[in-house]
């Protein structure tokens, strides 16, 4: 629906770190999502859909590759109208095999097969536990009452951590005397109302959720729940849905968790603008937030690699 989107990488490592996927509605930053969890090294891979195509270059690719692209970069920025209608002049060193380092086509090179996931839409099966779907088995068919509590309380913390209040897991509590000095319930006791609906059979769990408590839920499945982060995880507007508050909790807390891990997070929101002092010229770019090392960014069908505010 949104049309077609040609888009040339030439040559982007990234090294462990958080870095904003940015680019135009379209441009393709969903697509490149699908291509990394498609590497059939994976070890959950998924099937390519036939809308998207990969093209091997007509030669292969070599680091100087890089400069043509930042150049051609520069001069569709200085003059896109003449871009439209010719080429763009650009000084071909000769690069020999052994001065440059080759590089196969179509090369995907992960860094680990654990490569993870967490897309803007939630599946949520409807009849049934959500400590189930939270740790994908039936577990009360093979553990202990006190087993079964033990993981439930370990879900229940993390989603504490992460500010997660439920009305239902506060209502449960109704004498004024439980309540802290600030009104809020103390922690035990919404850790226990969390427990008992994570226990409870629910027709639809996500449906009776906030859109930053269903975000909090995914992560905790998929990151927090494990002895570590994904080697990889890739975030498609996660946190989107989450308050100011709760936003800088996350950003936190997966800063301090995958900070061995490569994050690629597709970002729309705080593209600021900041003045190079060499240049004296304004520029758009991503604010670091103390959360993101570097940006991916996709515009005139190319993508490259740049700094944050």
């Amino acid at each position: 629906s949104r049309g077609t989107a040609n888009v040339r990488v030439d040559h982007l490592e990234l090294k462990a770190g958080v870095y904003a996927l940015t680019g135009a509605n379209g441009s393709g930053k969903s697509t490149l999502f699908r291509v990394l969890m498609s590497c059939s090294t994976n070890e959950r891979s998924i099937d390519l859909s036939p809308s998207i195509t990969l093209h091997t270059p007509a030669r292969t690719l070599v680091e100087i590759d890089d400069l043509e692209r930042e150049a051609a970069c520069e001069a569709a920025e200085e003059n896109a109208t003449d871009m439209m209608d010719e080429k763009v002049a650009v000084v071909k060193p000769v690069v020999s095999v052994d001065q440059g380092e080759l590089h196969p086509r179509l090369s995907i090179t992960m860094p680990s097969s654990r490569v993870v996931e967490i897309s803007q839409t939630f599946y949520w099966p409807l009849y049934t536990k959500p400590i189930d779907w939270i740790y994908q088995r039936h577990i009360a068919d093979s553990l202990t009452t006190k087993e079964i509590t033990a993981m439930a309380s370990k879900v229940a913390e993390e989603l504490y951590l992460l500010e997660f209040t439920q009305t239902l897991a506060e209502a449960q509590t109704t004498s004024d005397d439980e309540s802290s000095d600030d009104g809020h319930l103390p922690k035990d006791k919404v850790i226990e109302g969390i427990i008992a609906d994570l226990l409870e059979e629910k027709e639809d769990w996500f449906s009776d959720l906030s859109g930053g408590q269903k975000s909090k839920v995914e992560l905790v499945r998929k990151v927090f729940l494990h002895d570590e982060c994904p080697h990889v995880l890739l975030i498609d507007e996660t946190m989107a849905p989450l308050d100011p508050s709760s936003k800088v909790q996350v950003m936190s807390r997966l800063k301090n968790f995958c900070h061995g891990s490569v994050m690629i997070v597709i970002y729309h929101t705080d593209v600021g603008q900041e003045q190079e002092t060499e240049q004296g010229e304004l520029v758009e770019c991503v604010p670091s937030n103390n959360f993101f090392d570097g940006n991916i960014h996709v515009e005139h069908q190319m993508v490259h690699l740049r700094p944050v505010c």
